[in-house]
């Protein structure tokens, strides 16, 4: 007589990653005889567990309880089914023996012959185990504006054992938060044509430099794993300033401010507009009492003699900056006249000489007309 079929279970593979729990304890749930019919009962065989791979998957020979062994790869679990019956001496045997015994038991002249049968027959599964060993990151683009956005890709390198069905989470963090935020904080890998991937999406904030760290930790990876690139934030401004650094005035005179220039990144003019499609701009004066400006039109109003520094604040696609120039504002505090002869005849001739005495802010070109 021989084992026939011999079901556990479940039969089907145990798929894990290398910082999985221990996976459940199978067992023998039915044993055949080879006629096909005839079961035998737990009582009337024994099973003995084994692996062929204990690095990745060790097991009690005698519950069949499975242990992991910390290694990716691939191992084979079988139980080895014994069914040992024995018989010491010849009996009498008036019919056949009901059941399998009659198959088991040589019967002869109606005596059962005294015998030993060892009847074997194994079961077995897959326990497959993957580990990520490597990741790198890549980001596109790598530069971005304070408003801009950018795709971090983390790219996985993965063990590749029987079929995998779940892939990593992927954990991101950003080195400088306050100059490019990540999101979503935990992305789960996708394996396309054998490449496993993750993305997360990344947000300019203010400019500057931050290193986006992608990570795989356990079950994924027998210890954390991780990747990194840089982000740059640049300034959406190229170059920003005035026609002139400085300009002076008589306390009574109109003032035109010298010319603001904006540029872009890629040296382009920038027109005014809402911060979006063209640069907003406020304006502000260091020194009120010696001139004001409107915040909106940046006109200049002049004061008193002295000098103020006229700052623009500007904003641009998330980038802000300032450029300035200062005014100098002089005014005739005295005058005093002299004349070259105090006493003349009717047809006589004297010189009037005015001096005036003025403040001295910045470089005058011209003087008042007396």
């Amino acid at each position: 007589a021989s084992l026939g079929t011999i079901t556990l279970s479940s039969s089907d593979p145990e798929q894990l990653w290398i910082g999985s729990s221990n996976p459940s304890t199978r067992s023998i749930v039915s044993v055949y005889l080879s006629d096909g019919t005839t079961a035998l009962n737990s009582s009337d065989y024994s099973v003995s567990w084994g692996s062929d791979n204990t690095s990745v998957a060790s097991v009690n020979s005698t519950t069949g309880a499975i242990t992991l062994g910390g290694s990716a790869g691939e191992a084979t679990i079988t139980a080895t089914v014994t069914m040992n019956t024995t018989s010491s001496s010849p009996s009498p045997s008036p019919s056949p023996a009901p059941g399998y015994l009659s198959s088991l038991y040589g019967v002869q002249n109606g005596m059962r012959s005294p015998a030993v049968f060892v009847v074997s027959g194994t079961v077995s599964y897959k326990i497959y185990v993957n580990a990520v060993t490597a990741v790198s990151v890549s980001i596109s683009p790598s530069s971005i504006l304070p408003s801009g956005s950018a795709t971090a890709t983390a790219t996985l390198t993965c063990t590749s054992f029987g079929t995998v069905g779940t892939y990593p989470d992927v954990n991101w963090t950003s080195s400088v938060p306050g100059c490019a935020s990540v999101a979503p904080a935990t992305s789960t890998a996708s394996e396309t044509g054998g490449v496993v991937t993750a993305t997360s999406t990344l947000t300019g904030a203010a400019e500057g430099t931050s290193t986006i760290t992608a990570e795989v930790t356990t079950p994924y990876a027998a210890s954390p794993v991780n990747g990194t690139a840089d982000i740059t934030v640049s300034s959406a401004f190229g170059s920003v300033g005035f026609s002139a650094s400085d300009a002076t005035y008589w306390i009574g005179e109109s003032v035109t401010p010298p010319t603001l220039s904006v540029k872009d990144s890629e040296n382009n003019t920038v027109p005014s507009g809402d911060g979006t499609s063209g640069y907003s701009v406020s304006w502000t004066s260091g020194t009120t009492s010696v001139a004001t400006v409107d915040s909106s039109t940046g006109d200049v109003t002049l004061v008193d003699a002295g000098s103020s520094v006229i700052t623009a604040s500007l904003t641009y696609q998330g980038s802000s900056t300032t450029a300035s120039y200062t005014v100098y504002v002089n005014k005739v505090t005295g005058v005093s006249v002299a004349l070259s002869s105090s006493s003349v005849i009717i047809t006589g001739t004297s010189t009037a000489t005015a001096t005036l005495t003025c403040t001295a802010n910045g470089t005058i070109s011209t003087y008042p007309t007396v």
